[in-house]
């Protein structure tokens, strides 16, 4: 067959990766979560290995390592000879490793390519959808067409003129070292071909769907009978055995006489592998790498696969990820994260401090241990949080309980819909759940708060209070933005399920389905990349690294930056200058809330008064009242909030700097620090309103009569009550024109002014 060769140029693209979705590191599984696609080695002591979600990996002899990450790439073959390496995968993606460094490079075709190999770094093919041949011959890439249109999935050869590419529709091509050739596939024609292997021209073996395995043995392809209709996804062997994979674990070895199944004790399925002498490593699903030796397999990968939904820190310096069927890894330092005993077999959908909820099951730590702590509820709970020592509970069905350590409270919710997250500060306790729900607990109700997507079917799986304002997230990349008064929508670029949200002191990060990770910042999403394509349900942080926990058993780790002490001189500017703005406004807040209380009950008094009063005398009394008051308030919150200014200042020392900052920017120890500062003021305030209300009803229970002529007169009684305030008038004038002497019982000015001071406050 003749083929067609199309010259391309190829570019390198020298932004490899982003900074930040390379500094993503796998906790667990280790050495890497991901689905593993291809492998090759040169050496026992140089192997690598490539991940479906960019990730490339290196085995050293000793240890595996994530070399470089690529997270918009999803790599499916690697090969290399020497010291020169490639790699291919979806959308035209071809890396390249001829320095020490990978580089992606743009060859100008987006056709996904599957499978690479070659017999020099000046001799490599590469093959992939729609039947694409690209062939590289040192120093020029070449399409190749003309041979097949349907999808290649795997080459090998044993030199430049024998090579062997199986795909689609049972198609299995040679090339001669002149042209590509078919070859009639003894099985059936509908089969996918997926593998493609042998020891030498007259030894090859080639596996796929419909349990096909095919040999040759340099003159007659022959079909194997393995009495079994899965696919088999790799074919590979080391010495005199032969191995095909199949799915979920299952392996059919061959000795040169008859193939034996075996089952491995790995559920997973094997894409691809590699072999010298008497080893092989085999790479699948979840991050499976596996290795044969002296007829033993060992599971390299370390860790646990089952999903986890929560991860958190603890007090006692320790951190625990829960997850289904009962899960709980602890991590521990210098060994990683390891099982750790759990007294149930449910769900465990969240962790906060000493307590964790699931699916009917409440668990308390004590003495180093989970135990099942008894409640008044058989809901799955879906989320816990820790206000002071109060813990709040959230679950299905409109559930809501508190619990202090020794007493339950049953808060539930004012309707039956499911709430997924809790999350509270001293100015409430917040929970969000489906049909769009965003409710306010201000410590003696719940409330639906009214925004856009109340009773929209749209689920909520996050809440989070940050310095910037409320984030709530959810569904359909919704994400809702609350900065005490107004709920604003943000814009997101993608659709995808968002569950966690988390806050420290160097940003704001949401993630969700499909692993991926979003940066807030000033009302804005922006992506960040990621090393995973498993969902993330789950974020924390501790002092100096950001951590995701999520589906298969998924952990990651992200080291944040490191200054002096911890903190940069900007950081520690802008945490004092944040720290007084924060005091001052809310102290000014709460003064205005004071002022306006006292405002309208002038207003109402105002109004009482206009009855009594000439428009004359009236406008001259507000006037001077009104006058005197601003005048007077203005001046003592000046000076309280001088003196709350100096006081600040003197409180923020550069030695008490990092204690400032802890307390800012530490979500928890934020809220016990507001809550101690505020807590006299309002307490405080409280005082001034009940004192003003107590005011009230005493004037309301005055008699308004003065002059004692048994009625309260706006000409005789308002007026004496107008000139005692506001020092009208003096001596006799001080009862001119105001008293009642005929009728009246008290007409001496000791009398009058005795009676008013009674009457006022």
């Amino acid at each position: 067959m003749s083929r067609l060769k199309t010259k391309i140029i190829i570019v390198f693209i020298l932004s490899a990766s982003s900074v930040y979705g390379s500094l993503w590191q796998w906790e667990n599984p280790y050495p890497n979560g991901n689905t593993l696609t291809g492998i090759w080695g040169n050496s026992t002591n140089s192997i690598y290995a490539v991940d479906h979600n960019g990730g490339i990996l290196f085995f050293d002899g000793s240890d595996w390592h994530t070399v470089a990450q690529f997270p918009s790439i999803s790599f499916q073959d690697i090969w290399g000879i020497g010291n020169q390496w490639i790699a291919v995968g979806h959308n035209g993606a071809i890396a390249l490793n001829t320095t020490g460094q990978w580089q992606l490079s743009d060859i100008g075709h987006s056709n996904n390519l599957n499978c690479v190999w070659g017999t020099s770094f000046a001799n490599i093919y590469v093959m992939g959808a729609e039947g694409i041949i690209i062939h590289f011959d040192g120093s020029e890439w070449n399409i190749e067409t003309g041979v097949v249109s349907v999808t290649l999935n795997d080459i090998w050869g044993t030199s430049q003129n024998n090579i062997y590419a199986v795909g689609y529709g049972g198609k299995i091509i040679h090339f001669d070292g002149n042209n590509w050739h078919q070859i009639e596939n003894p099985s059936s024609a509908l089969s996918t071909l997926n593998s493609v292997w042998g020891t030498n021209e007259t030894n090859i073996f080639v596996s796929g769907s419909g349990g096909t395995i095919l040999t040759y043995d340099g003159s007659e392809w022959q079909k194997n009978n393995t009495e079994t209709g899965m696919t088999f996804s790799n074919t590979a062997g080391i010495s005199q055995t032969q191995f095909v994979f199949g799915e979920t674990g299952t392996v059919f070895q061959f000795d040169g006489a008859q193939w034996q199944k075996t089952i491995l004790p790995y559920f997973t399925t094997i894409y691809d592998s590699w072999g010298l002498e008497s080893t092989l490593y085999a790479v699948g699903t979840n991050g499976t790498i596996i290795k044969y030796n002296n007829e033993q397999w060992t599971n390299i990968r370390q860790g646990i696969d089952t999903n986890l939904t929560a991860i958190s820190t603890h007090p006692d310096n320790r951190m625990f990820a829960s997850g289904s069927d009962g899960t709980i890894v602890a991590y521990v330092e210098n060994s990683g994260w390891q099982p750790y005993s759990s007294p149930v077999n449910k769900n465990i959908n969240d962790i906060c401090g000493n307590m964790a909820v699931g699916d009917d099951i409440i668990l308390a730590y004590a003495d180093s241990q989970w135990q099942v702590l008894s409640s008044n509820t058989n809901i799955k709970l879906n989320a816990i949080w820790q206000q002071a020592d109060i813990y709040y509970m959230v679950g299905d069905d409109g559930v809501i309980l508190s619990y202090d350590g020794t007493q339950w409270t049953d808060l539930s919710a004012i309707d039956s819909a499911d709430l997924y997250d809790v999350w509270g500060h001293y100015s409430g306790i917040y929970a969000v759940g489906e049909w769009g729900r965003i409710m306010r607990f201000d410590g003696s109700r719940w409330r639906n708060m009214v925004h856009p997507f109340n009773g929209q079917t749209i689920k909520f799986y996050a809440v989070k209070g940050t310095a910037q304002g409320l984030l709530v997230a959810g569904e359909n990349g919704i994400v809702l933005f609350f900065d005490g008064n107004h709920w604003q929508q943000i814009t997101c670029n993608t659709a995808t399920t968002f569950y966690a949200i988390d806050e420290t002191d160097h940003g704001i990060i949401l993630a969700g389905d499909q692993g991926k990770l979003f940066a807030f910042n000033n009302k804005a999403l922006t992506e960040i990349e990621s090393p995973t394509s498993n969902a993330i349900k789950a974020l924390c942080h501790s002092e100096n690294r950001i951590y995701a926990a999520g589906l298969d058993g998924t952990i990651l780790s992200y080291p944040l930056p490191a200054c002096a002490n911890g903190y940069s001189i900007t950081d520690v500017e802008q945490a004092q200058a944040y720290a007084l703005s924060l005091a001052v406004s809310r102290t000014q807040s709460e003064y205005q809330a004071v002022i306006q209380e006292k405002t309208q009950l002038i207003t109402q008094q105002n109004a009482q008064i206009s009855a009594m009063f000439t428009q004359a005398q009236l406008d001259n009394a507000i006037a001077l009242a009104v006058t005197s008051a601003i005048a007077q308030s203005v001046a003592e919150k000046n000076s309280e909030i001088a003196q709350l200014n100096e006081t600040m200042s003197q409180m923020y020392s550069q030695e008490d700097v990092n204690i400032l900052i802890s307390s800012l920017y530490s979500q928890q120890e934020m809220d016990l620090a507001i809550d101690n500062a505020k807590y006299a003021k309002d307490i405080e305030i409280e005082q001034h309103l009940n004192t003003i209300e107590s005011l009230n009803q005493q004037i309301a229970a005055k008699n308004l009569d003065i002059d004692c002529n048994g009625k309260a007169d706006a000409l005789t009684d308002g007026l004496l009550i107008i000139r005692y305030l506001f020092n009208l008038d003096q001596g006799s004038s001080f009862m001119d024109n105001a008293v009642d002497t005929q009728n009246g019982k008290c007409i001496t000015e000791e009398e009058l002014r005795g009676n008013i001071e009674n009457l006022l406050p």
